[in-house]
């Protein structure tokens, strides 16, 4: 080293680097002159990137390393989450074989399945006299290698999911999920900074995406597609009133149409001759109130009974005490798709997953509100009927190709299905919405929320399109 400010210069192109305290730590007392003092990492892209400017000056060296991290950003986020120094909150939670200093799951999968993932140790109690000569063994503690975890990720999908978010500044959420299983296939969640992972446990109202619930119902009880119903610009019910978002009026129009648009009132007076039985029926086909259980802390869909006339309307539409996860409602999209409801799951080898918490005698742990991040015994809902499933899929076609959801349309290859959802919240007077978009193509289906992000159709829908381009592109 000769020049500390040409150092210093060259070093603040490293990423994250703390210049300043590496430049500080040269001058500690005792440091040999071949010391190797860390200034910070950068993986082979970038460090192909800096070694132009870095390797000619004196005194910058590299080593390199291997690191376990997380494909992507989002990943190491949310997802399989990242690795780190156990934290004296976690010493005496995850049991005696751990030991300050020791690398642990801080995260996600990574701490979901920590003691599957490490192994466990092997050992001996030696008894030894003065010299320290072992005298004998009292006891010999068998190790266990660390098994693999296996998940459902698909790596591209994940990443045409991430890009699909790309600008969008509000908190968002993109869950993909294998239509005919439940596998999931990429999780999002926006902004990674925080440690909220709004695609498993954020609970919202779905707003307009219920409707697909609503309208297995509905034709369940008779309606048909081309049944010929009034869409009023309002609408009271039990003393409330409803109206339609964009101003959307006809004093008749087919079912099918006032699906494709989006029509409340439509669908309120429908949902009047329906209880709240038949109602809760249907959202019980699509998952709701069953607990989810992917391999993760998740929330699950809930369609608390209405009680009265006015909360029944607004649950006829996704509003009320209605809710629902990115998660939840992407499986929605997915039993559209295959016509039956599939729990999703992150874990290819659950069964190893869900006892790997036991394995080191240390208790689980889960976010609050959300469920256990382990497999639950309970029974799926059964197939919906297939000639209203057919219908259904139909509808949710017609919302793309000529109804809110036209801005998620994709050139080539399966034709887009899926439904709009503009979500009312809070007290503001209009009040703030959530956009949303659900929906399928071949047998990927998936789930779009962006917070306060206004209209579905205008905001959700486009997210849904550059998703789909980036998986097929």
């Amino acid at each position: 080293m000769q020049d500390r400010a040409s150092l210093a210069a060259a070093l603040a192109q490293v990423p994250g680097a703390d210049v300043a305290r590496a430049i500080a730590g040269l001058s500690a007392p005792g440091l040999k002159p071949d010391a190797f003092v860390p200034v910070g990492e950068v993986d082979e892209a970038r460090f192909a990137q800096l070694r132009p400017s870095l390797a000619p000056v004196p005194g910058i060296v590299f080593r390199r390393h291997g690191i376990n991290a997380a494909a992507t950003a989002d990943l190491g986020a949310h997802g399989v989450g990242s690795i780190g120094e156990i934290t004296a909150e976690l010493l005496p939670r995850l049991g005696e074989r751990y030991q300050a200093g020791d690398l642990v799951g801080l995260s996600g999968l990574e701490a979901a399945a920590e003691h599957q993932l490490r192994g466990a140790p092997s050992g001996e109690v030696h008894v030894v006299d003065g010299t320290g000569k072992v005298v004998t063994v009292l006891q010999r503690f068998a190790g266990a290698d660390p098994q693999p975890l296996v998940t459902t990720l698909d790596l591209a999908v994940q990443r045409a999911a991430e890009h699909a978010l790309d600008g969008v500044t509000q908190p968002a959420a993109l869950v993909a999920l294998q239509a005919s299983t439940g596998d999931v296939k990429a999780i999002v969640s926006r902004p990674v900074n925080i440690a909220f992972d709004r695609a498993l446990e954020g609970r919202y109202p779905p707003g307009s995406t219920f409707k697909v619930v609503t309208t297995v119902a509905l034709l369940a009880s008779g309606v048909t597609p081309d049944q010929a119903v009034p869409c009023p610009p309002d609408a009271v019910v039990g003393g409330k009133r409803f109206t339609n978002f964009e101003g959307e009026a006809a004093p008749s129009i087919p079912f099918r149409r006032a699906f494709a648009i989006s029509c409340n009132t439509a669908f309120v007076g429908l949902a009047s001759h329906l209880s709240n039985a038949q109602l809760g029926a249907a959202a019980a086909e699509f998952g709701f109130g069953t607990p989810l259980s992917p391999g993760l802390p998740a929330v699950s869909a809930r369609f608390p009974t209405p009680v009265d006339a006015a909360e029944h309307a607004a649950a006829s539409i996704g509003q009320g005490r209605v809710t629902s996860s990115p998660l939840a409602m992407a499986t929605v999209a997915a039993a559209a798709d295959s016509g039956t409801w599939h729990a999703p799951h992150l874990l290819a080898n659950p069964a190893g997953a869900a006892t790997a918490g036991a394995a080191g005698g240390g208790p689980s742990t889960t976010a609050a509100g959300a469920e256990p991040a382990t497999t639950t015994a309970g029974a799926a809902p059964p197939p919906l009927d297939p000639a209203v499933v057919q219908t259904l899929r139909q509808l949710m076609g017609e919302v793309v190709a000529s109804g809110t959801g036209t801005p998620a349309q994709v050139p080539g290859g399966p034709p887009v299905a899926g439904k709009t959802g503009t979500a009312e919240f809070g007290p503001g007077n209009p009040p703030a919405t959530h956009a949303w978009f659900i929906g399928f193509r071949g047998d990927l289906a998936f789930a779009v929320l962006v917070e306060g992000g206004g209209v579905g159709g205008r905001v959700a829908a486009p997210v849904a399109a550059r998703f789909l381009a980036g998986v097929h592109g």
